[in-house]
């Protein structure tokens, strides 16, 4: 994971999505744990190859939502390294602005398991200020402001509101239970994570 320091800086051309290892989670008044290692990357790495398109980073899993869902940043590859699976991103123009203003700082993955509960895709990251996973390093700086942090988040809320003629974040769709992870036709796609509202 990149961090920052206090001021901000230039979003990374690549981060650590899940590492190696049990991560731990909270949703809600839920904790748990997912456990990730080299052979769970690979079935990503499958699935991503299959697909044959780029992974859409958007704001707080509008993608997911059904609602307007600008991209921050696309995922043009995911990478296997020492720490666990990197995504390469290309930024767009609201990404970097969202980060090097401190207006999101943190990832979540949305997450395909398969029947015995491995991951086995990832359908999209989003940008949040409202992270499941502990212990990863936020995107762009340290979690010192929190008041400001929630007046950032407000502030670009009520923008995107305006920009986008509705609520912002959209209103999440009921989760839906996963299924076993078909890496060639898109036989699930609805069919995410139990983790997916994470934000």
């Amino acid at each position: 994971p990149v961090a920052f320091d206090s001021a901000g800086g230039t979003p990374p051309g690549s981060f650590t999505v899940i590492r190696y290892g049990k991560t731990t989670y909270t949703k809600g008044d839920r904790d748990g744990r997912i456990d990730f290692n080299e052979a769970d990357a690979d079935r990503v790495l499958a699935s991503f190859a299959a697909r044959t398109r780029e992974v859409v980073i958007d704001f707080d899993h509008a993608t997911v939502s059904g609602g307007n869902a600008p991209a921050a940043g696309w995922v043009d590859a995911f990478e296997k390294t020492q720490d666990g699976l990197a995504a390469r991103v290309r930024w767009t123009p609201m990404g970097v602005e969202a980060l090097e203003g401190l207006l999101y700082r943190y990832h979540s993955p949305v997450i395909r398991f398969d029947a015995d509960g491995r991951v086995c895709a990832i359908l999209s990251v989003a940008l949040t200020n409202h992270p499941a996973f502990h212990g990863y390093a936020p995107l762009a700086a340290d979690d010192t402001k929190p008041k400001e942090q929630n007046m950032n988040e407000t502030l670009t809320k009520l923008l995107l509101a305006t920009v986008y003629g509705g609520p912002w974040p959209p209103v999440p769709s009921p989760v839906i239970s996963p299924a076993i992870c078909m890496v060639s036709p898109v036989s699930a796609v609805a069919e995410y994570d139990p983790l997916r509202g994470i934000s």
